[in-house]
């Protein structure tokens, strides 16, 4: 997946304030016209800059959803675990994983995207 023809596309930060609502589940890949399961060409890497709990919205995940031959539907509800993490953290995964921003309940969580 990182191999000689690697770019990095996009780098972005955000923030989840208290009391913000979950993410829709998606894949990134979903709006790319390929079958799926496929090979990966995107990968996605999160930093966790502040502990990642399901309390302060940590990134919910459908563990091997990416090999799926489907992406989610939007709006639709899908059974899923928080990414948890210390500060510090990196979690990487492929583009085809179903996954959404968690729901904050108390805490505020900031994280990089890249």
């Amino acid at each position: 997946m990182l191999d000689e023809g690697c770019l990095v596309s996009s780098l972005s930060s955000i923030s989840i304030d208290p009391g913000e609502k979950a993410q829709p589940i998606h894949a990134d890949d979903q709006v790319m016209p390929a079958a799926k399961p496929h090979i990966p060409f995107v990968c996605n890497s999160m930093w966790a800059l502040t502990d990642f709990t399901e309390e302060n919205g940590a990134t919910r995940i459908i563990p091997g959803s990416h090999k799926r031959d489907a992406s989610p539907e939007y709006g639709t509800h899908y059974d899923s675990i928080p990414a948890e993490m210390p500060k510090g953290s990196v979690l990487v995964w492929h583009g085809s994983l179903w996954h959404g921003g968690g729901k904050s309940r108390d805490f505020k969580s900031i994280w990089y995207l890249a």
